[in-house]
C-alpha cells in the first residue's frame, strides 16, 4: 500500500516531468530546422543512453532556463530503471511521429533528488519516434510564438491531458449504427416496399397500383415486365395481376398459411400443411343412397332385403329398397406436408338409419391422397390433389362401395381483397369396377367465399363463409325404390345435377387451432342430404 507522502511525491514528480516535456516540445517548434532525434544533432548533443529509448537533450540554455547537470540526469535514469523493474509500466501503442528538423531546445530544470519514474508520461511526437512506456495520449503543444516562462514552483498534482481518439473517415462511414441488424455496406437497389399484394385488384387504400417496386416494372435480377396502364375494371385488374403473377413474380413474396384463404368446410384447402382434423357430418333425408354407388353399394337386389314382409307398402306405394336415409359420419384426417407437397389419409366411421332397413355402424372406406402446389403467389394458389378410395368398409352392410375409386381434383385459393378470399374445387370421381349399370362418375364443383368478420386479436380472426356444394352425375344409375307396373328396377341418373348453399363460421386461434361449422340446404329437386351439417376442428403444425 502506498503512503500519502509517497503518493504526493510521485504526483509532483509527474507534474515536473510533464512540464519539462511541454517546454521541450515548445522549443522544438521554432523556425530552426531540427534533424531526427535518432541521430546525433550536434557535437554538443548527447546520444541516447544504451538500454533506454529516451534521447539526451542538447546541453545548452534556452530562454534563460538553466539545465540540469549530467550527474543529475544520470541519477534520474538510474532511479527510473530501478523503479521500472519493481513496477513495470503498461505498454502502449507506438504513436506516429514526424521527423524533427531542428536542434532540440533546452528543457526546464526539475529537482533530481526527488524525481520518481514517470509511468504515465505521454509520448512526445516531436522528440522520439520510438514508443515510450506510458499509456497516455500526446499532450497538446502550444504555438511556436509562445515563449515558456521559467518554472519556479511545482505544478498541481493532477493535470488533465486530452486523449484524442481519431477515427478513420472510411471506417466511420460504413460502420453500422448501434443496435443495427443490417449491413450498411450493402446498397439496396429495389424492393423497399414489396410484399403488399395486388392492391390494384381491390384498392385497399394504400395508393399502390403495382406489385413491383423496381423502376420500369422490373425486379432486381429479373427480366423486364411489360405491364400496360392500370385497367379501370375489376376484371381487367384481375387479368393484369394474374399476368404479373405468372410473368413477373414478386421476389419479396413469402408463402404462408392465411386462415381466411383456407376456411371453407366443403371445399378442400389448396395450401399443403401438416394438419390433424376431426370432422363430423350429419345428413338427413339422403336421397337414393346407392346412386352411382357413391355412398354405398346396391342393396335392393339382395336376398335378405326382399324376404319376409317386404316389399314395403306405405300409403299404397310399394318399395323394393330404401328411398332415403339419415346418417352420421365421423372422420379422422391427418396430413403431413413438406415444402410444396403433402400426403394425407382419412378414416371415416359411419352410422346410418335407412327408411325401412335396420341401421348399421362401422368403419367406412379409407381415403389416401397427395397434394402438389402447382402455382403460388399472393394473388392465387393452384394445387393438384389426387385422392384414392380403398374398399375397406363392409359393402354388404352399407358401410362401403365395394370398389376402388379415384378422384383427381384442382384446388384454388384466390385473393379478392385484403380480408376476402374465394376457394374453389373441381373434382372428378371415377369408380373402378362396381355394379354394372349402377356405378358411374361424378363431376363435383365446390366454391366458398370467405371474409374476416372480426379480428378478436391481431392473429385471431372470426371468418364467415358462404358455401356452394354441388355436382353432376355423368352416367350410372340407382335402384328404383318404387315397385311399378312396368317392373323397372333401375333408373338412370346420368345428367342429374344438385346444388347446396349455406353459411359457415370459423374461428382461427393464433394459426395453431381453428374450429367451426357450416350448414347447407339443397336448392334443386335432385339432392343428396337435406340439410347437411358439418362441424370440424383442425390442429395446425
Amino acid at each position: 500500500m502506498i503512503s500519502r507522502t509517497s503518493r504526493d511525491r510521485r504526483l509532483r514528480d509527474h507534474a515536473w516531468a510533464f512540464l519539462a516535456v511541454l517546454l521541450v516540445a515548445t522549443e522544438t517548434l521554432g523556425d530552426e530546422p531540427v534533424p531526427p532525434v535518432s541521430a546525433p544533432v550536434s557535437e554538443s548533443a548527447q546520444a541516447a543512453e544504451p538500454g533506454t529509448d529516451i534521447p539526451m537533450p542538447v546541453r545548452r540554455a534556452g530562454a534563460g532556463i538553466p539545465l540540469p547537470s549530467r550527474a543529475a540526469i544520470r541519477a534520474f535514469r538510474e532511479q527510473r530503471r530501478a523503479n521500472s523493474a519493481a513496477e513495470p509500466a503498461a505498454t502502449s501503442q507506438p504513436q506516429p511521429s514526424e521527423p524533427v528538423t531542428s536542434p532540440v531546445e533546452s528543457v526546464a530544470p526539475a529537482p533530481v533528488e526527488s524525481m520518481a519514474p514517470v509511468e504515465s508520461m505521454a509520448p512526445v511526437e516531436s522528440i522520439a519516434p520510438a514508443p515510450v512506456e506510458s499509456p497516455a495520449a500526446p499532450a497538446p503543444v502550444p504555438s511556436p510564438s509562445e515563449t515558456p516562462a521559467p518554472v519556479s514552483a511545482p505544478a498541481p498534482a493532477s493535470v488533465p491531458i486530452p486523449v484524442p481518439v481519431p477515427v478513420p473517415a472510411a471506417a466511420s462511414a460504413f460502420a453500422p449504427a448501434k443496435g443495427a441488424t443490417n449491413d450498411a455496406g450493402v446498397k439496396q437497389v429495389a424492393c423497399s416496399t414489396c410484399g403488399g399484394g395486388h392492391p390494384a385488384a381491390y384498392h385497399d387504400g394504400s395508393g399502390a397500383s403495382q406489385t413491383f417496386c423496381g423502376p420500369g416494372g422490373c425486379h432486381a435480377g429479373q427480366e423486364p415486365c411489360f405491364v400496360g396502364p392500370e385497367p379501370c375494371t375489376f376484371a381487367g385488374r384481375f387479368a393484369q395481376n394474374l399476368y404479373e403473377c405468372l410473368c413477373c413474380p414478386d421476389p419479396c413474396y413469402q408463402p404462408k398459411w392465411i386462415p381466411a384463404a383456407n376456411a371453407s368446410f366443403f371445399t378442400d384447402y389448396a395450401r399443403p400443411r401438416t394438419v390433424t382434423r376431426i370432422r363430423f357430418d350429419r345428413g338427413l333425408n339422403f336421397q337414393l343412397p346407392d346412386r352411382n354407388e357413391y355412398f354405398y353399394k346396391v342393396r335392393g337386389m339382395n336376398k335378405a332385403f326382399t324376404t319376409g314382409s317386404r316389399p314395403f307398402v306405405v300409403n299404397g306405394v310399394q318399395y323394393r329398397s330404401d328411398p332415403s336415409l339419415n346418417y352420421s359420419q365421423l372422420y379422422f384426417y391427418q396430413e403431413v406436408a413438406a415444402g410444396k407437397g403433402s400426403f394425407f389419409f382419412e378414416l371415416p366411421y359411419r352410422q346410418f338409419k335407412p327408411l325401412f332397413s335396420p341401421s348399421a355402424a362401422g368403419f367406412s372406406d379409407i381415403r389416401l391422397g397427395t397434394k402438389s402446389l402447382l402455382f403460388d403467389c399472393e394473388l392465387l394458389q393452384v394445387t393438384l390433389q389426387f385422392k384414392t378410395y380403398l374398399p375397406s368398409g363392409n359393402a354388404m352392410g352399407g358401410l362401403g362401395t365395394g370398389h376402388v375409386s379415384l378422384e383427381p381434383s384442382l384446388l384454388f385459393a384466390l385473393r379478392l381483397g385484403p380480408d376476402t378470399f374465394m376457394q374453389a374445387q373441381l373434382a372428378q370421381w371415377i369408380p373402378l369396377g362396381g355394379t354394372p349399370g349402377i356405378a358411374g362418375g361424378l363431376l363435383s364443383y365446390n366454391m366458398s367465399f370467405n371474409h374476416v368478420l372480426y379480428w378478436c386479436t391481431p392473429n385471431t380472426p372470426l371468418i364467415g363463409t358462404f358455401e356452394l356444394y354441388g355436382g353432376t352425375f355423368q352416367n350410372g344409375g340407382a335402384t328404383n325404390p318404387v315397385v311399378t307396373p312396368l317392373g323397372l328396377s333401375r333408373i338412370g341418373t346420368g345428367g342429374d345435377t344438385f346444388y347446396n348453399l349455406g353459411p359457415g363460421l370459423r374461428m382461427s386461434v393464433c394459426d395453431r387451432l381453428d374450429y367451426g361449422g357450416a350448414i347447407v340446404w339443397p336448392v334443386t329437386d335432385t339432392h343428396l342430404s337435406d340439410p347437411l351439417v358439418r362441424l370440424e376442428m383442425r390442429f395446425l403444425y
